[in-house]
């Protein structure tokens, strides 16, 4: 109490951390480069810096602890936990080691450390211009084929692209490496085939615990990732479920992950043996540890995270399940274009099992064309006592609301 929690990341997910904050009488400094961020109405403060300026972050930062007014540095949902560690480091605040960082949010350090300690032993490389990958290409074999172009420092599949031929990869760098940030690399990496899951967990002291896991809904991959919603509790068995938190384990073991929020993308295939797509240091997106697995579970991912930040011990009560519910995260997706008319929004919140529902775009706005999914306008998260029920509430939703796109792309 009366402590300031300086919060990385004005986006939609955010809101929940400064509510959260509010309701432990924290006071909070939201930091975007967005003046008109969604989440800035909920916060005490407003610092208009985009976080990537670092050094002038940390300046501004500094100035508020020698004030007394901040105690830790924060984020949830954002793909900056390697700032966040930075920052807390500096400051000497709580808060992830910075190697420990720095191997999740780059995907070409993660994929090497997993890869040499035969956690997951995807074939993979990278290249730094696209006349190195012009170079490499000459030795890659055909067999290599499907596989994917990511940058080696973004999130929410943005720059991602499954390519089937030479040319289209060598075609594909500048797409991919422009999604970087203050990078130029790429990395490209072996299909794997399977369904995938979101896994959140704690750490403490370099103990992982369980959070839930989480079954992702994409649509077909023919070029781009696209997710379309995600449902908790997974489906998979439990002996399989145990092995994906063994290997979380294995790999905050190997990530030298200490004490933070770490979530896994991995990916289940048809003999249940456990691949690894990536990891990050910090609580997962899609309103899955904001609202999906509190409602699912009853427990509270981002206090248990805000308290290690803080220096608190964590409530084990947080984490521990209450009870067992279906919830998910339902999007409905459409064509490209300009939206003339939104019919039916008001409606879905209405549909018993809808607890929250978000639309980002308006009459008028456009559509851009799918190729990532930070690019969906409308989520709700839904919740049952079962799948069946959870499916009947989507399919309600998908029924009600009317989006009509003119000017098609």
């Amino acid at each position: 109490r009366n402590k300031g929690v300086l919060v990385i990341g004005g986006g939609i997910l955010q809101q929940v951390t400064l509510d959260l904050c509010r309701k432990l009488s924290l006071k909070t400094f939201l930091v975007d480069g967005d003046v008109n961020c969604y989440s800035k109405i909920y916060a005490d403060h407003f610092i208009n810096v985009d976080f990537r300026q670092t050094e002038l972050l940390l300046n501004k930062a500094k100035d508020l602890k020698e004030r007394g007014l901040i105690h830790a540095v924060f984020t949830q949902g954002t793909d900056a936990e390697h700032l966040v560690a930075y920052l807390a480091k500096e400051l000497d605040f709580h808060g992830m080691n910075y190697e420990a960082a720095m191997n999740c949010n780059n995907k070409l350090r993660c994929r090497k450390l997993i890869y040499d300690s035969s956690l997951d032993k995807t074939p993979y490389f990278s290249a730094s211009s696209k006349s190195e990958l012009k170079n490499l290409l000459v030795e890659l074999d055909d067999n290599f084929f499907p596989c994917y172009i990511k940058p080696v420092n973004n999130s929410a599949s943005r720059g991602v692209k499954r390519v089937l031929t030479k040319i289209e990869l060598l075609n594909s760098f500048e797409e991919t490496s422009e999604n970087n940030y203050g990078e130029n690399a790429v990395i490209v990496e072996k299909e794997i085939f399977g369904n995938e899951i979101s896994v959140d967990s704690i750490v403490i002291n370099g103990i992982v615990y369980p959070c839930g896991i989480s079954d992702r809904k994409f649509l077909v991959k023919n070029k781009y990732a696209i997710q379309t919603g995600s449902v908790t509790p997974s489906s998979l068995a439990p002996e399989i479920q145990s092995n994906v938190y063994e290997v979380m384990q294995k790999a905050a073991t190997t990530l030298q992950i200490d004490n933070g929020a770490f979530k896994g993308d991995l990916i289940i295939n048809e003999n249940n043996e456990i691949g690894i797509i990536e990891f990050a240091g910090r609580t997962s997106g899609g309103f899955d540890s904001q609202f999906r697995k509190p409602l699912s579970f009853g427990i509270d991912i981002i206090k248990a995270a805000l308290d290690l930040s803080l220096g608190i011990d964590v409530d084990f009560r947080d984490l521990i399940p209450k009870w067992n519910k279906w919830s998910s995260t339902f999007s409905v997706v459409t064509e490209s274009g300009q939206i003339s008319e939104i019919i039916g929004f008001d409606r879905c919140l209405k549909i018993k099992g809808v607890y929250k529902g978000f639309m980002t775009l308006k009459s008028g706005d456009t559509v851009s064309q799918m190729k990532d999914c930070a690019q969906r306008f409308n989520y709700f998260i839904c919740v049952g006592s079962n799948l069946d029920e959870l499916k009947k509430i989507e399919a309600e939703i998908a029924n009600t609301l009317k989006i009509t796109i003119i000017n098609k792309k």
